[in-house]
């Protein structure tokens, strides 16, 4: 198994360099508390770093290396939840709004970290939002992230829109760097690439 976090050029270690002549080994930056090997482990983070890890229980190791034990000691933290997805395509501004004030005001909101999807989501019924009420009811979270999703054919046009303007950038772009050799198939190719990308 694998124990990645999806960073840029992540580094992976091959698990037979876990020697067992180590009394201990700490591995660090995969976030939830693992058990590699018999003497390996990731203790996970002190804190809830991404929504993935919303409930999870965080705290830190106790390594006795004379008699091998290793206990986990739980640390009380801010609370982190994700309040689930809102469907949005058959509703209207006010009962989306409603229905995202109420996760909040039964989640309870003080200190805590939270987060409410709306999926299927037209940009006028987002625009439509009552985003005072929603702010004033996420006043006292330490951070509240209303993400949102497009119905599909508006996430569509929008991708279209997207790779023409980018098309339109490279051309611009281009014409104005000092090229000195094959400018004409650098051309060629990137949009090639780009016409690519839009497919």
């Amino acid at each position: 198994k694998e124990f990645r976090t999806g960073d840029f050029n992540e580094q992976v270690i091959p698990s037979g360099y876990l020697s067992p002549e180590f009394d201990y080994i700490a591995l660090g930056h995969y976030h939830k508390k693992t058990e590699v090997t018999k003497n390996a482990f990731y203790s996970g983070s002190t804190e809830h770093l991404s929504f993935k890890e919303a409930g999870e229980e965080k705290g830190f190791l106790e390594i006795d290396t004379s008699s091998n034990e290793v206990r986990f000691i739980p640390l009380k933290v801010r609370g982190m939840e994700d309040l689930g997805v809102i469907n949005c395509d058959s509703m209207n501004p006010d009962e989306i709004t409603g229905e995202v004030v109420k996760r909040l005001r039964n989640a309870g909101t003080e200190g805590k970290i939270l987060r409410v999807i709306l999926k299927g989501i037209g940009r006028s019924t987002y625009k439509g939002l009552d985003f005072h009420s929603i702010r004033k009811e996420a006043s006292n979270a330490l951070h509240f992230e209303l993400s949102y999703e497009l119905k599909e054919m508006e996430q569509e046009l929008a991708g279209r829109g997207s790779i023409g303007s980018l098309v339109e950038e490279w051309k611009e772009y281009i014409s104005k760097v000092p090229v000195e050799t094959e400018r004409e198939e650098i051309e060629k190719l990137a949009l090639k690439y780009l016409s690519e990308v839009s497919q």
